[in-house]
């Protein structure tokens, strides 16, 4: 019987998750994010939360984190939720956020 979860590992496939700054970056602007926040605020986020490397393998945390901060910078739209609002935001830049991880599987023998 077919089991891909068994042969996924007897194969020894490594699955790696990626997010770049640079793609964090073109997201804020194709969505005209982060538009009040200031230059030393951008930076924070972009340098100092995902980092000139990025962030391996993100966690949900993380993501959060750097969708909060997004949010916290930008014009929130009005969801007709009152308070709650900022929270639709903050999940809505997070399914932004989690299109914009790169996925790979490498082979190690």
């Amino acid at each position: 019987m077919y089991n891909q979860n068994n042969i996924v590992k007897t194969m020894h496939i490594v699955k790696t998750m990626h997010l770049s700054n640079g793609d964090i970056r073109r997201m804020c602007i194709r969505g005209n994010l982060y538009t009040r926040g200031d230059n030393s605020a951008y930076m924070h986020m972009l340098m100092d939360m995902v980092g000139a490397e990025g962030i391996y393998n993100p966690t949900d945390e993380q993501i959060y984190n750097i969708a909060k901060d997004i949010a916290t910078h930008s014009v929130v739209p009005n969801y007709g939720y009152g308070s709650d609002d900022f929270m639709h935001f903050v999940c809505n830049i997070m399914h932004l956020i989690s299109k914009e991880i790169r996925t790979s599987y490498e082979w190690i023998g």
